[in-house]
């Protein structure tokens, strides 16, 4: 028999990193606002590109609730504030749309049963 060459080593499950463009939301808001100032942030944040997807969830009686907000991030030309509109133009669909799939797929990895909603 012969010996696997590709020597590929597995990660242990506790260094693995996080799928391309998704970051803990801590992580994203930790470099905008102070602790203090931000009551509620999103439990998960997820951004391909300019476009992104802000998870939130909302604790009820019946388990927790989840919503997703999304905003388009741009720089108007000769500011160097980054600035944010809920609006999106044709060639920002394609990229919305797998944002929202990857959102989609958070919230149902960590859901309670689905029986419970």
């Amino acid at each position: 028999m012969s010996e696997n060459t590709n020597n590929r080593q597995e990660t242990p499950a506790s260094n693995k990193r996080t799928p391309r463009g998704v970051r803990p939301a801590s992580e994203v808001l930790s470099e905008r606002e102070p602790p203090k100032e931000r009551p509620n942030r999103p439990v998960r944040v997820i951004r391909i590109g300019r476009i992104r997807a802000a998870i939130w969830v909302n604790q009820t009686d019946n388990g927790p609730v989840y919503n997703t907000t999304f905003e388009r991030l741009y720089k108007p030309e000769g500011e160097e504030q980054w600035k944010s509109s809920d609006s999106f133009g044709t060639n920002d669909l394609l990229m919305l749309a797998k944002v929202a799939d990857m959102a989609h797929t958070w919230i149902h990895q960590h859901r309670g049963p689905i029986d419970s909603y």
